[in-house]
């Protein structure tokens, strides 16, 4: 019964300081897919961006549950329009592929110029490939 309780107790106190998205994070680098979803989920209901991404990521490749490409491009739409970066980059890459959403140039710069003044590199980079290429401008 001691070493129950100084087994909780240790695992109570190794986990303080520490978010649940953080613990999905480290979930996530281990391959606990199954774990990370449970943890993520909830937080994605409440509204986290991060969380919102990271679940569309699950879903989008199929880790850990059944690969679900139009829930996934929900997620992430819901995570760019809550500000973040590498969600709005990935939608704007949905638009300019026609992936899930219908090919549209415009929306695809619309949705790299917002990551972009986040300070996203890869958005900036896929800026300069649509003015050099001259799509959607």
């Amino acid at each position: 019964m001691k070493t129950v309780i100084l087994l909780l107790l240790f695992l109570t106190l190794s986990a303080c300081g520490r978010s649940e998205l953080e613990l999905a994070r480290e979930l996530l680098a281990a391959e606990d897919y199954e774990q990370a979803f449970e943890k993520l989920q909830p937080l994605a209901d409440a509204g986290n961006a991060d969380a919102l991404h990271m679940l569309a990521t699950l879903y989008e490749k199929g880790l850990g549950l059944d690969e679900d490409v139009d829930r996934s491009a929900e997620l992430y739409l819901q995570a760019a329009n809550k500000g973040n970066a590498s969600a709005q980059v990935k939608i704007a890459s949905m638009y300019l592929q026609g992936q899930v959403f219908k090919k549209d140039y415009w929306e695809a710069m619309k949705w790299s110029r917002k990551a972009a003044l986040q300070g996203n590199a890869q958005a900036q980079a896929n800026i300069g490939y649509m003015f050099h290429d001259g799509i959607g401008v």
